[in-house]
């Protein structure tokens, strides 16, 4: 297939994945892209892992500034979207795999998750998208908490959520909402302490607005677009544990539970991405041709809008 574009950078994504263009893979990166806009449920009926969670935070100011860059954040939500889809398929291994692990086979639930939390984490902090953001600060801690399982779900939360401006009462309890219909749908499939990896793994984005007086006149501060990532790694049997809830054990059940978190605060360099941003249009609507419901959203309401579509919007 001839990929060659008026884009250089364009031309040259299309060189380093030609192995993506045209066959099966090209259906299975469609097809990545579609799951993108579906509900949790109908992913996990067709055994798929519902994709990393994107939360954003919009603010609620008049400035058209502010609202601009909040734009620009969505922008680049629905392209972490396409990346993540190219990351796994990119990932396949052309002799033994032509699909995504199952989790409806009980030795690929870990693996599903692992899969679906690096593709979302490589494709913010690697290639084309990680080239218009900059990192501020990386802090990684291993914690281990005995809690039941209503706090740790609640310990998670405030972990995504800690230090970010605007988050009111109302973003938690939607936040939770989500978490707990997550929980709720994901429940039945099991991993166990045997499970390759050892590890059930998550990633979980956050993007919002901070306001800076960065220009040194405090009474106009400036709007910097922020995305935080936060990637989870817990051990698989705690993991079972805190969701298989035995019958009757008692509501309060205070449960063990380890687990890695890295977070990376990261600030997008909104001038960079507007001028890439075309040539991403361009792949978007490539990628999207052959799916009617992916290919309305991208023509008729661009990049911003398919980020707004996969991701859980909330206002500040």
């Amino acid at each position: 297939m001839d990929m060659n574009t008026d884009h250089p950078d364009l031309n040259k994504f299309y060189a380093n994945h030609q192995d993506l263009w045209g066959g099966s893979r090209m259906d299975a990166l469609v097809g990545l892209v579609e799951s993108s806009i579906l509900e949790p449920k109908d992913l996990i009926k067709r055994g798929e892992v519902p994709v990393s969670y994107i939360f954003a935070i919009e603010p609620t100011s008049d400035d058209e500034n502010v609202h601009r860059a909040f734009e620009s954040l969505m922008s680049a939500a629905g392209m972490i979207r396409f990346f993540a889809a190219v990351n796994e398929v990119s990932d396949y291994d052309n002799q033994s795999r032509k699909e995504t692990y199952s989790i409806k086979n009980p030795d690929e639930v870990a693996l599903a998750f692992e899969e679906a939390a690096n593709a979302t984490m490589t494709s913010l902090t690697k290639a084309q998208v990680g080239a218009v953001y900059t990192v501020e600060s990386t802090l990684t801690e291993s914690v281990c908490v005995n809690k039941s399982r209503s706090e740790l779900r609640q310990y998670v939360i405030e972990r995504i959520l800690a230090g970010l401006p605007d988050v009111s009462s109302s973003v938690i309890n939607k936040v939770n909402e989500a978490f707990t219909d997550f929980i709720r749908k994901i429940r039945p499939f099991q991993v166990g302490e045997a499970s390759e990896p050892s590890t059930v793994n998550h990633c979980v984005v956050v993007h919002y607005i901070a306001m800076s007086d960065e220009t040194g006149d405090a009474a106009s501060p400036v709007p910097q677009p922020k995305t935080r990532v936060v990637y989870f790694k817990c051990k698989a049997g705690d993991w079972d544990r805190a969701m298989q809830k035995p019958e009757g054990s008692k509501k309060d059940e205070k449960i063990p539970f380890v687990m890695e978190i890295l977070v990376q605060e990261m600030r997008l360099d909104e001038g960079l991405f507007r001028r890439r941003k075309n040539n991403w249009v361009t792949m978007a609507k490539f990628i999207a041709e052959n799916k009617d419901d992916v290919k309305e959203v991208v023509e008729s309401q661009g990049i911003e809008g398919f980020g707004r579509k996969t991701a859980f919007v909330f206002e500040a």
